[in-house]
């Protein structure tokens, strides 16, 4: 297009243009394949002796998707075939020299998307294994969302910038697989997705990988015995780890089979776990171990009251019975660290005395051994609660006054904490206070007593072991320790003798 500045040497022309019309056929909504022309014309008047250039440009909800310069007085563009990506608000602008014109828009709704094509690169896997699949709809455009489906489980989805996505599907068990796939527009929600793919049949083998776990020269070991763990699979297909785990921590990995040896100790009591990994499948095998352990001592009941009884038991259960006799194991209980009893049992009535730590020791030969084992137990501490004692009664402050609020104090001077107070009087209800810590109170708020006499009907309770019977207020110190103050009455005047 050539440019001419109005100078001397260079006349401009003079041109007005008319008009600029826009044709769609077949306007409005089309389905998805039809053959789509967008027609624009335009119309200039000029005092030239030849045509002028014209610059199309078609646009689509204002962003241009088609230009074309010419002289001619129209230009088609065509939509071969129209997608739902070509849908829009169209309007065609068309430029000449520094003056333009657009057309009307025209609004066009293109329904109905391609059907996709799946494609996968192989039809026959083994479980767990990945194929690599492709989804594609050549004939759309835009942002695509393609959804892929196992059976009737979605399994993955993919967002494509192009009309076409290669992913890779993991499918873990073994059968026959039906894979399809559809897509929807991103930027065109209205137009809903797409019809389902072509599906695609997939056998998946089961992978036949199921470790076997064999510890020589058997599970009845001692500490001091040296053990293999022998950690294999059977006709192993190619790329196999085996792996040998105990307490979530891997001991040993190898490929195919892997043998470990160990010397054994009371820790390496416990489960073994043979793991055989192909890809993302995994199979298991465990056999366990029974060492000579450490003793559990256990004493019922858990918390005691002086004068209560209680039983201390020691016993072991985790050892190879087939090299160490039951009869062989032998307990001894101590408080302290002093010996207090040869044997896994004992019994006494609770006593300050007795308070301390409690523990016991296991000892154990096995057959053919010289050495002895011994192993102790766990601590466990005994420190028996003290009942409560009688509880006082008192008014906070010391004293009170008819007909006003005032204070009551129920304390125990022994017992183990927490202690339950409570309150008794034949004209209220009882009330509780629980005192957990060394520091709390148990009070109680009295809103007031209209004679002497009511002090006497308030009594309190404690009580700390609830096997035990509660120890109750005598009243006594009550009424010993509070001063009552009675206020004085309304004054009255009295004339004597009386006047005439």
């Amino acid at each position: 297009m050539s440019l001419c500045l109005c100078v001397s040497v260079c006349v401009c022309p003079v041109f007005t243009i008319d008009s600029v019309t826009l044709k769609l056929d077949p306007s409005g909504e089309v389905t998805s394949g039809t053959l789509m022309n967008l027609n624009c014309e335009v119309s200039v008047s000029h005092d030239q002796s030849h045509p002028m250039t014209h610059s199309f440009n078609f646009l689509r909800d204002d962003v241009l998707v088609y230009s074309k310069n010419t002289t001619e007085p129209a230009v088609l563009h065509q939509l071969n075939p129209a997608r739902a990506a070509n849908s829009g608000t169209y309007k065609c602008q068309v430029i000449v020299q520094d003056k333009s014109k657009g057309s009307r828009t025209h609004r066009l709704t293109v329904t109905g998307l391609q059907t996709p094509v799946l494609q996968v690169t192989s039809q026959i896997l083994f479980e767990g294994d990945e194929v690599a699949a492709t989804c594609s709809a050549p004939d759309e455009s835009g942002s695509l969302l393609f959804h892929f489906y196992q059976d009737q489980e979605k399994i993955k989805q993919v967002r494509a910038i192009g009309n076409s996505v290669g992913t890779r599907l993991e499918l873990k068990h073994a059968g026959d697989k039906h894979l399809r796939c559809y897509f929807e527009i991103t930027m065109l929600p209205d137009a809903g997705r797409s019809n389902n793919s072509n599906t695609v049949m997939v056998m998946v083998k089961e992978l036949f990988i199921t470790p076997v776990m064999n510890i020589l020269p058997g599970k009845d070991v001692i500490e001091g015995d040296i053990v293999e763990f022998v950690c294999h699979v059977v006709n192993p297909p190619s790329n196999v780890t085996v792996f040998l785990n105990k307490d979530k921590r891997v001991l040993k990995t190898a490929s195919i089979s892997l043998s470990h040896t160990l010397r054994v100790l009371a820790e390496d009591s416990g489960e073994y776990v043979c793991k055989v990994e192909r890809g993302n499948v995994q199979k298991e095998a465990y056999e366990s171990i029974k060492l000579f352990s450490k003793p559990v001592l256990v004493m019922k009941p858990r918390e005691v009251f002086e004068t209560e009884r209680f039983t201390l038991n020691c016993d072991t259960d985790r050892y190879s019975h087939e090299r160490i006799n039951i009869g062989d194991v032998k307990y001894s209980l101590y408080r302290n660290q002093v010996l207090l009893t040869s044997g896994g049992n004992y019994s006494a009535t609770a006593h300050p005395s007795l308070n301390g730590n409690y523990s016991c020791q296991a000892q154990a030969q096995g057959r053919g051994q010289t050495k002895k084992i011994f192993k102790n137990s766990t601590q466990i501490v005994l420190k028996a609660k003290v009942p409560v004692s009688v509880p006082l009664l008192s008014v906070v402050g010391g004293r009170l006054i008819l007909g006003k609020p005032f204070q009551l104090q129920c304390q125990s001077d022994n017992g183990s904490l927490p202690i339950t107070y409570t309150l008794l009087s034949p004209h209220r209800q009882a009330e509780f206070r629980v005192v957990r810590r060394p520091w709390d109170l148990a009070l109680f708020n009295i809103t007031s007593i209209d004679r002497s006499s009511d002090i006497h009907s308030f009594s309190c309770k404690a009580e700390n072991n609830p096997s035990q019977p509660y120890m109750e207020s005598s009243g006594e110190h009550l009424r010993r320790t509070a001063t009552i103050i009675e206020p004085v009455s309304r004054p009255v005047l009295t004339v004597t003798p009386k006047m005439g």
